[in-house]
Formats: C-alpha cells, sequence, structure tokens
C-alpha cells in the first residue's frame, strides 16, 4: 500500500493525516491529475535514483521525515 502524509499547522501545531490506498487506487488519482496529492517517497536517495519513482514523487528519505515531524 502507498502513503501520502499531509501536514496542516493549527495554532502553531502540526498535525499529520496519514491515507493508505491500494496501488490500483493511487494509479487512478494520478491518472485523473489530482491536483491535491502529495506524494512523498521515503526511500533513501540511491533507491529513488537507481530503483525508479513515480513521476512528480518527492525524496524524502525516513530518516528525515521522522526528524520534522518529531
Amino acid at each position: 500500500m502507498f502513503r501520502s502524509l499531509f501536514s496542516q499547522s493549527s495554532q502553531n501545531k502540526q498535525r499529520v493525516t496519514v491515507q493508505q490506498w491500494h496501488p490500483q487506487e493511487l494509479q487512478q488519482r494520478l491518472a485523473e491529475g489530482d491536483t491535491t496529492l502529495e506524494l512523498i517517497d521515503v526511500r533513501t536517495p540511491g533507491e529513488y535514483q537507481y530503483d525508479g519513482h513515480i513521476a512528480g514523487s518527492r525524496l524524502l528519505p525516513l530518516s528525515s521525515l521522522m526528524q520534522r515531524i518529531g
């Protein structure tokens, strides 16, 4: 399953919501041009570069992500 992370600030606090989709659901949303979707790839830079990635995805390695969301 794929996950997406969305952050919102509310009264100087960050809230993170995680949503999960089956690959077919994600593929459909991407094909429809869903502009509300932000896909974050949490693999290492090497995996992102050499193993391929979904066009438009944003690289944010898991270790960096964990530091950002505290």
